[in-house]
């Protein structure tokens, strides 16, 4: 099948792709694992300290300028200082982003310059925000997908930001889905590209979605079917096919007759009536194996060795587990990559940029 352009693909299947990634990470053990895996992986527990090198004209290092630019960023990086909330320091700052990009595909921040912004603060926004029903064609060969306006070339020119959040209209009043053009020199619009001319980042575990999804249904079953058959329900049958009332307490949503039953309870039958054996089989020695195969590929999908998804370490041994991790360091140091070039390099150069300027 041809998937036509990527844009297209993503102005209709974006938004919903993107809400059963929310609700597996908000709900799904696996998910959960694996946005919490990026954000130890990507960010860490002290992310991303800053080395000065400034050096003078003969190669030797400029010690004071170093520290002074060191302490500098120091300031900026504390809670108060470089979040406009002031709730946020950027080591926070840099793991909700982590775990934003690894749950929705994408992060958009907003940069605040200027002496009332200490140089310039940031604004974490949720990429719903960025408005993906917004299409238009523009004058000279521009365009707006999903929200990113770009020129001829396809170079971002400014992005349009609900003013109020989609999810929130109507509840603290507008109601109307109004637009803020923003240019896109104030914008960090922070995705891994998979695709040429891609305008819209792509959620990190969709290719593994499917697998998780029908894997918590199927876990969800058969913890329902052991429960019944820990229980150790019986059947009363009787000679004519109809149960005494005094048995039958009511029936469920199809119309089969039901007893509440609790654990160790029994009956006095009847005259006539029979206590039939229900001894389910389940769960079985297939259970594990299969929960298994589905996690072996979530964990291809998701990037991660299947033994650290799964949380199964007995399942490798030590030459095993070894080159699987490996593997996936290799992933996760590609990503740290990826984001120190599209955020944290720019986000300083930015900063430094605007704090010579105030101080001359």
């Amino acid at each position: 099948l041809n998937p036509g352009s990527i844009n297209r693909w993503l102005r209709y299947d974006l938004r919903r792709i993107r809400m059963h990634s929310r609700q597996l990470a908000r709900g799904d053990a696996y998910a959960s694992k694996f946005t919490r895996a990026c954000v130890d992986n990507i960010a860490g527990p002290d992310p991303f300290r800053l080395q000065a090198k400034v050096k003078f004209k003969g190669g030797l290092p400029n010690t004071a300028a170093n520290g002074a630019i060191e302490d500098a960023w120091y300031e900026r990086s504390r809670a108060g200082n470089c979040d406009v909330t002031g709730k946020l320091s950027l080591g926070a700052l840099h793991r909700l982003i982590i775990r934003s990009l690894s749950r929705d595909g994408e992060a958009l921040i907003r940069i605040f310059r200027g002496k009332q912004f200490g140089g310039g603060k940031l604004q974490l926004l949720d990429i719903d925000r960025l408005d993906e029903l917004y299409n238009d064609n523009l004058k000279g060969g521009g365009s707006i997908k999903m929200g990113v306006e770009m020129d001829s070339y396809g170079k971002p020119v400014a992005y349009h930001l609900l003013v109020n959040h989609p999810g929130e209209m109507g509840d603290w009043g507008g109601g109307e889905r109004k637009h803020e053009r923003v240019i896109a020199d104030q914008i960090r619009h922070l995705f891994v590209a998979d695709w040429p001319e891609q305008a819209r980042g792509i959620p990190w575990m969709h290719a593994a979605m499917v697998r998780l999804w029908h894997l918590g249904g199927f876990e969800e079953a058969a913890v329902i079917n052991a429960r019944i058959g820990a229980s150790k329900i019986a059947t009363i049958e009787s000679p004519d096919g109809e149960p005494p009332e005094s048995i039958v307490t009511g029936k469920d949503s199809a119309g089969n007759l039901m007893n509440d039953t609790e654990p160790g309870q029994y009956w006095t039958l009847p005259s006539g009536y029979t206590l039939g054996s229900f001894n389910p089989a389940f769960p079985d020695a297939s259970v594990g194996p299969f929960i298994s195969a589905c996690l072996r590929g979530a964990s291809s999908a998701l990037g991660m060795a299947y033994h650290s998804l799964a949380n199964d370490p007995g399942s490798v041994n030590y030459s095993t587990a070894r080159v699987a991790l490996l593997e996936e360091r290799d992933m996760w140091t590609s990503l740290q990559r990826w984001y120190i070039d599209a955020f944290c390099q720019p986000d300083f150069e930015d900063w430094l940029d605007q704090a010579t300027t105030l101080t001359g």
